[in-house]
């Protein structure tokens, strides 16, 4: 027997991390499985609290794109609980079936190449991948599995967020779905929010198709990516954590 009565032949007990710009998100792989998340400010020593309840993992494999005092507290947690040290995964120039063309692999967060690993995972169909949270990220992969690059804009919260601190007498966060035209200014702010998201997505699938030759299909994923993609009106689909999926599919390799 391994770790805390893990067997030899079990599933590998793996704790995969995805730490954003707002929330933690992880997930316990093999006979224990189990997911969760929490807001970042709400954390117990760099932790979620309901992880001092979870069997002891074999490894821990964390997305995090910024480097801040969190990594320390994550490694010390871990260190304490578990004797384990975190790995602190970072983009790479390649995996099976996907090459990074990104010009400096240095500087792409790591968020965005798993979420593109795990597209790639779901068909060899050239793929836009959505990822909604504070900012949203738009990035292709054409049908060889090379993953070309993308465009960042702010989410909808960075969006609300800057009408907040520019105009604080206004409130951006319509209780409402915003009709067109708007006849109050929270429902005008949200509807102009939502068109200009929208009208990003549609540009950047449009410029993905005139440089592939094909439409790509398109893949949300993040907080809100099931709200985006029910504002659009091309088929689309829905993966709840991508990064999560793209974490998994190293640790699988690595197995």
């Amino acid at each position: 027997m391994s770790q805390e009565g893990q067997s030899q032949s079990a599933p590998p007990r793996v704790l995969l991390v995805d730490v954003g710009n707002s929330r933690i998100k992880w997930r316990l792989t093999g006979e224990a499985y189990a997911e969760g998340f929490c807001p970042l400010n709400v954390l117990v020593g760099g932790v979620p609290l309901s992880w001092k309840s979870l069997p002891m993992p074999r490894w821990v494999m964390v997305s995090q794109v910024s480097e801040n005092s969190l990594r320390d507290d994550m490694r010390r947690w871990c260190a304490e609980k578990w004797s384990i040290e975190p790995r602190f995964v970072e983009a790479t120039q390649k995996v099976p079936g996907v090459e990074n063309r990104y010009s400096n692999v240095r500087q792409l967060g790591v968020d965005r190449w798993l979420a593109i690993v795990a597209a790639r995972r779901l068909g060899e169909d050239p793929a836009a991948v959505i990822d909604c949270g504070t900012a949203i990220t738009m990035d292709l992969v054409n049908r060889d599995g090379d993953f070309l690059g993308g465009m960042i804009l702010p989410g909808r919260r960075m969006f609300e967020s800057s009408f907040r601190q520019r105009v604080p007498y206004l409130d951006p966060a319509s209780k409402t779905d915003p009709v067109f035209p708007s006849t109050n200014t929270a429902d005008a702010i949200a509807l102009g929010i939502r068109t200009a998201l929208v009208a990003s997505i549609d540009r950047f699938v449009e410029n993905a198709g005139k440089l592939l030759g094909e439409t790509p299909v398109l893949r949300f994923t993040g907080g809100d990516g099931r709200w985006l993609r029910g504002l659009c009106t091309r088929d689309a689909s829905v993966h709840q954590n991508l990064v999560l999926d793209g974490l998994q599919i190293l640790m699988e390799l690595d197995s």
